[in-house]
């Protein structure tokens, strides 16, 4: 695992918790614990909380990027109708920690992602705790971690395939079967 990303499993997500607020890691963090180790370099970690949560996350995220000398940025305008805290360390450009809202819905938990949106079933947040070496978090099952993992390959299309993204392709190609990462494949060859 990266070494910049021990400030989130040693203070911020155990800052968290100690605030009762549930959270999820997804992305490349979210395939490793469904994988059980840290498989490839991650240089972030990406996590959601539900949006009545999410002031208040950003209350902690503000309070402990003062204590630790970091920055947090918002950003309202990447993804319409969804805010995101970013937090990054002086002087660097990206962000090693961010937070997004998911908004419950009367058909079930809504992730509104750059170009669409999705809603999953209720279930999505029967989060699974996961402990890879000294760290410890929660996360998606792993049904929904390769959802996710599918919908931002398919939101990349072609770009999957450029250099720059293939951690992507790497991620799904190891929690899915050789028949299924074909077929994904052929999809975004099309």
């Amino acid at each position: 695992m990266n070494e910049r990303l021990k400030p989130v499993f040693e203070i911020i997500l155990p800052a968290l918790e100690q605030a009762k607020i549930e959270y999820a890691i997804f992305g490349g963090i979210g395939v490793a614990g469904m994988r059980r180790n840290f498989y490839r370099q991650n240089d972030d970690a990406d996590v959601c909380v539900l949006e009545k949560d999410f002031l208040a996350a950003e209350k902690i995220l503000s309070s402990l990027a003062g204590r630790q000398n970091w920055e947090l940025k918002k950003d309202q305008k990447l993804v319409p109708g969804r805010p995101k805290f970013e937090l990054s360390f002086i002087g660097e450009k990206h962000g090693f920690f961010s937070v997004i809202p998911l908004f419950e819905t009367p058909n079930g938990i809504e992730f509104k992602f750059y170009k669409n949106n999705q809603v999953f079933k209720n279930d999505i947040w029967n989060r699974e705790r996961q402990t890879i070496g000294n760290f410890n978090f929660y996360r998606f099952k792993n049904k929904y971690v390769k959802e996710l993992c599918l919908a931002h390959i398919k939101h990349l299309g072609k770009r999957a395939l450029e250099p720059e993204y293939r951690k992507y392709l790497n991620d799904l190609e190891g929690i899915s079967s050789k028949e299924e990462f074909k077929n994904m494949l052929a999809e975004i060859r099309k």
